[in-house]
């Protein structure tokens, strides 16, 4: 056991919950504020830009259900942030496609969260997010499967390479 006797695994989840429930404060409130869409469009957004073109397959990425990401892309159809358009291979299929104003601020909301961290956690260093990047990649690559990972025959770029 380690410190307090928790195991591993439960501070793992337990310090998971606790930065995940105090940056998701922070940044969904700076993005409705600044940008005026929440996380979950931007996630959206973000999952398009990667390169998963699909609904269903942004769905599966995001962990969301389908109506969720149906009505996250209609929103930022509306807005002109992505274009949705059948597939003109499977008439059963839709494609989410970024326009540059989508890419645009795609960057912007990378640009608010490093702001963010930069306010909000002034001795979060590059060097220690550095370190806790690697560590969440390294744990995610043991229990998931997303963009960075070339197993993923989800993203385009994955299935090029196979």
């Amino acid at each position: 056991m380690t410190r307090n006797d928790e195991s591993d695994a439960v501070r793992v989840y337990r310090r998971g919950l606790q930065v995940h429930r105090r940056l998701a404060r922070l940044v969904d409130e700076t993005f409705v504020r600044e940008l005026e869409h929440t996380t979950t469009e931007l996630l959206v957004l973000r999952s398009a830009v990667l390169g998963y073109t699909s609904p269903s397959a942004i769905a599966r990425r995001l962990g969301l259900q389908a109506p969720t990401v149906a009505r996250c892309l209609a929103t930022l159809q509306a807005g002109g942030l992505v274009t949705v358009d059948d597939d003109r291979h499977d008439r059963r299929r839709r494609i989410a496609q970024p326009t540059p104003a989508g890419f645009a601020l795609d960057a912007r909301a990378e640009g608010v969260i490093d702001a963010t961290f930069a306010q909000h956690f002034p001795h979060a260093d590059r060097g220690t997010l550095h370190r806790a990047a690697q560590a969440l990649d390294a744990l995610w690559g043991c229990i998931g499967s997303d963009e960075g990972y070339p197993d993923d025959p989800e993203r385009p770029a994955a299935a090029a390479a196979t």
